[in-house]
């Protein structure tokens, strides 16, 4: 029996995937307005037009409804054979002294046909408060990461995040979808360039799952569906698949 999910609290929720695999679709969002696209796509969830995605009942200890929340993200990579890596990304509430770190990889998957869905594959290592550490304990957190993975991370810059967000049940497979969209910003203010993204990432399906490829196939298949769904609601000439990263499209700002 896979481990269950603890964040829910009234119903069993698994992943077909590895627990700290995060599966996730990306589209770029021209209009540059994710509050006015998240306001409709929750609009169209209650009308019932996403069919079969719909707004969940319950999802236990999880908030429903739309969210709101914006910080701070700040980038450090390094330049491997193949090209740039993010190496982590640090979390910041606006004006509080204190990092919350993550760190994200990709992970390559043979027996899956990722681009058919257009899926970000990524193995998530992410703190929530309780991991947080003082500002001033920055370098110290860096000269650990160094040591332990051997390499020499760069600040690569600092980006301020705009987030919308809500979950959607699907009422015929029984999985959840977090979706949301953003718009990002370089914090310098001499930067005008911004970054509006539509994304949405798998969280699990009611009941108990196994971790086999036609199970996981069976989710990306789910996925072009639900990103299918979006482009028909809001044209393609304003929901763009793609696979460009924040880390990415910092990078290129440069």
């Amino acid at each position: 029996m896979l481990a269950k999910e603890l964040s829910l609290g009234t119903v069993y929720y698994t992943k077909e995937f590895p627990s700290d695999w995060e599966i996730e679709w990306k589209g770029n969002l021209s209009t540059l307005d994710p509050a006015g696209f998240m306001y409709r796509a929750y609009q169209l969830a209650v009308e019932g037009s996403l069919q079969p995605f719909a707004l969940p009942k319950s999802l236990g200890k999880l908030p429903l409804g739309l969210r709101f929340f914006e910080i701070d993200f700040h980038y450090y990579g390094h330049e491997g054979k193949d090209g740039w890596v993010e190496d982590f990304v640090l979390a910041q509430p606006p004006r509080f002294p204190f990092f919350i770190p993550r760190i994200k990889q990709r992970v390559i998957v043979p027996n899956l046909n990722l681009e058919s869905a257009n899926i970000i594959i990524r193995q998530e290592k992410k703190e929530d408060l309780s991991g947080a550490f003082p500002a001033n304990n920055l370098q110290r957190f860096i000269q650990t990461f160094e040591g332990t993975q051997g390499i020499k991370t760069q600040f690569i810059g600092s980006l301020r995040r705009e987030r919308y967000s809500f979950y959607l049940h699907n009422c015929d497979s029984l999985r959840n979808w977090g979706l949301l969209a953003d718009r990002c910003q370089p914090i310098e203010p001499y930067r005008a360039a911004k970054l509006a993204q539509v994304e949405f990432e798998y969280k699990g399906i009611d009941g108990i799952s196994g971790q086999n490829v036609l199970a996981q196939q069976a989710v990306l298949l789910e996925a072009r569906m639900l990103s299918d769904t979006l482009i028909r609601c809001f044209g393609s000439n304003i929901v763009q698949p793609t696979t460009l990263t924040k880390f990415e499209w910092l990078r290129r700002q440069r």
